[in-house]
């Protein structure tokens, strides 16, 4: 008995994969065509090529597991590559299986491949991993290999993924100055206050209190202040709902509200281009990205003009019905409706939201920095203020 490779066409006309057990190439052919697939490829799964062991259930998979865009792009970089290359799909996750160092790769790809080796389809296989990659880039990926189109719609994937990694960098670096300079200045108006006039003013009411205790108090309070604020930070990191809540909220205020709608927006045209590229149809695009919105208001309303797009409305009309997109945007998607050009106007769509997200960037660390400037000067004047304060208690203490 052995391992043999097979692609075949379903009833409904789909193409799926995996791996069958026979004596021969044809016992394997014969056994599929029982089935009522329509044979087209089969071959034996060479041990150099292809290797199943036990090693693959060793590895535990989670399903609260989201892979970084860091990792994202790693593993859509070598699945591209290794597809172009010629391998097919199992081929593709076992090599990547084998040679990935990242322990959440090796596992998403062990989960894929045992799926497929149970006979289930691709689509079945990733589905149930689509927590780690999303599911926009998931459902492409199927939609890319049932369409023929695997190659071009993974090379737009590592695109979208570059592109999300440069914004978050972006946004990173630009951050970094105007953080460190809170930071410092609220650490700088602490220690004054825990510590400085702590002693001024223990002086001041002839206290003997050790400079030592007064210091480790001053550390407690300074390192519980900043406890919290990381502990602020590291839940709304964690928790994404509460976070897209927040998002929300802020939508309605000026360049914050220009930097999220923009970075929404560019995602969501960029996924809609890859959908219709895929073959996928206009209802089946927009549900698809909508998945990348994390705004629920805005997300409810595109749901609205997908359910329209559903039921006939034209592209054009659904989205403009949402009152949420630039007027060029609304008149590029009419132009690519009629041209028969939709996916191209709709990657020009994402290109120019993608432009306007580093403009509002850029106004909004404009705006920033006259703030931090202003925090800084108030924290100054704090310490001055209670410094001249406690000094000149002290001194009228020891009249």
């Amino acid at each position: 008995m052995a391992n043999f490779f097979f692609k075949v066409k379903n009833a409904d006309n789909k193409i799926e994969q995996g791996s069958i057990n026979a004596v021969s190439l044809t016992d394997a052919a014969v056994k599929l065509e029982q089935r009522g697939f329509i044979v087209l490829e089969i071959k034996e799964e060479s041990s150099s090529s292809h290797i199943y062991s036990s090693n693959y259930s060793d590895m535990s998979f989670s399903k609260k597991m989201v892979l970084s865009i860091r990792e994202k792009k790693e593993f859509f970089n070598s699945f591209y590559f290794l597809y172009k290359s010629g391998y097919s799909i199992m081929q593709v996750f076992d090599s990547m299986y084998n040679s990935s160092k990242n322990l959440k790769i090796k596992s998403l790809c062990s989960k894929i491949l045992k799926g497929i080796n149970q006979g289930r389809s691709l689509k079945e296989s990733m589905k149930n991993c689509s927590n780690a990659l999303g599911i926009a880039y998931t459902m492409l990926v199927v939609a890319g290999e049932e369409s023929g189109k695997l190659e071009n719609i993974l090379s737009e994937i590592i695109k979208n993924i570059t592109m999300q990694e440069k914004v978050k960098n972006d946004i990173i670096s630009k951050m970094t100055y105007p953080a460190a300079m809170f930071f410092l200045a609220l650490f700088v108006g602490l220690l004054f206050k825990t510590f400085i006039i702590e002693i001024f003013n223990s002086r001041a009411a002839g206290s003997d209190a050790c400079i030592m205790s007064i210091a480790i108090s001053a550390c407690l309070k300074i390192g519980f202040v900043f406890l919290i604020i990381g502990g602020i930070i590291f839940t709304l990191y964690k928790n994404k709902n509460l976070l897209a809540k927040i998002a929300s909220t802020l939508f309605a205020f000026g360049p914050i509200a220009n930097l999220i709608k923009n970075y929404n927006f560019s995602n969501f045209f960029s996924v809609l281009s890859l959908s219709y590229a895929a073959g996928l149809t206009g209802a089946e695009s927009l549900y698809l990205s909508n998945t990348v919105v994390k705004l629920p208001n805005v997300a409810h309303k595109l749901k609205k003009a997908a359910d329209r797009v559903q039921q006939g409305c034209e592209l054009t009309t659904a989205l403009g019905a949402t009152s949420l997109f630039t007027e060029y945007a609304i008149s590029q998607v009419s132009a690519g409706e009629k041209a028969g050009e939709l996916e191209k106007m709709l990657k020009a769509v994402a290109f120019d939201y993608e432009s306007r997200l580093r403009v509002a960037l850029d106004v909004m660390l404009k705006l920033l920095e006259p703030l931090m400037i202003g925090f800084v000067g108030l924290i100054v004047l704090y310490v001055a203020v209670s410094g001249y304060k406690a000094y000149y208690n002290y001194l009228f203490s020891l009249m």
